[in-house]
């Protein structure tokens, strides 16, 4: 394990209790907005479609605002500034708000992404290569998860890296 992935580790038990943020920049829907400086820049799905293209895996979170295990994860995990700092280094970061409860539908996008990555619960997280391909995802959040967040995590970037190795093979 490099001595980078060996601090982050550490930082990881050591603040589990903290977690990153939503969109810098890019606002929440108000009742999800926080008062709470914000530490990771969440694109938008839009943004994403927009971005040409990244040499690092896409990270997408699907929550919604209502979504009480969704709100834990930002707290636990987005807010914490080593797990922010990690995830806004290694992945393109995508917020996919759900908001089918409150609008009583999703804008098509959305709709789209959910359906394309077989999204039934929240919160989820799916890391993707860069054309999208599903590597691997995790479903729900509670108390003391923040150790295997952090396992999918290095796990979606093993499989970033391995899916790259082959695509270069002659």
């Amino acid at each position: 394990m490099a001595t980078s992935e060996k601090d982050l580790m550490a930082a990881c038990f050591a603040f589990f209790a903290v977690f990153l943020a939503v969109t810098a920049g890019v606002p929440a829907p108000a009742s999800a907005a926080s008062e709470d400086a914000e530490l990771i820049r969440w694109l938008t799905p839009e943004e994403l479609k927009a971005l040409p293209p990244q040499q690092k895996p896409i990270l997408f979170d699907f929550t919604a605002s209502w979504c009480r295990p969704c709100q834990l994860l930002d707290k636990e995990v987005f807010r914490d500034k080593h797990l922010a700092k990690f995830i806004s280094e290694k992945f393109v970061t995508v917020r996919v708000w759900d908001r089918r409860r409150e609008d009583g539908h999703n804008p098509e996008l959305v709709d789209k992404l959910k359906q394309l990555y077989g999204i039934n619960s929240f919160p989820t997280l799916v890391i993707t290569d860069v054309q999208g391909v599903p590597l691997v995802r995790t479903s729900g959040y509670g108390p003391g998860m923040q150790q295997l967040i952090y396992q999918v995590l290095l796990d979606g970037l093993r499989e970033f890296k391995k899916a790259n190795k082959e695509k270069r093979k002659p």
